[in-house]
C-alpha cells in the first residue's frame, strides 16, 4: 500500500464540460488513457476516483455476493443445471 498523498490543483471546464486532470496527479494515481473513472457528487462534493479493472473471476464472485446467495447456492444452482442437460 503506497503512502497517501495530498495534492490539490485548480483546473477550468472546458466549453465542452472537459477538465485536465493535471499531470503530478495522473502520475500519483497511475491514471493513462483509457483508464475508466468513476465522478461521484454528494452533497456539492465532486470526487473523481479510478476503476481497477477486475478479473472475469473476480466480476463473478462479486455478483455472488452482490445477489446474496451464498457459493454453495451457486454450486447448487450450477451441479442443478449441469443435471438437466
Amino acid at each position: 500500500m503506497r503512502e497517501e498523498e495530498y495534492t490539490t490543483k485548480i483546473v477550468r471546464v472546458g466549453e465542452r464540460g472537459q477538465i485536465v486532470i493535471p499531470k503530478a496527479i495522473r502520475k500519483i494515481e497511475r491514471i493513462k488513457p483509457k483508464d475508466t473513472l468513476k465522478i461521484t457528487n454528494v452533497a456539492g462534493t465532486i470526487t473523481i476516483k479510478k476503476v481497477e479493472k477486475k478479473s472475469a473471476e473476480e466480476q463473478v464472485f462479486q455478483f455472488i455476493e452482490n445477489s446474496g446467495l451464498t457459493i454453495k447456492d451457486w454450486r447448487d444452482i450450477k451441479k442443478a443445471r449441469a443435471q438437466e442437460r
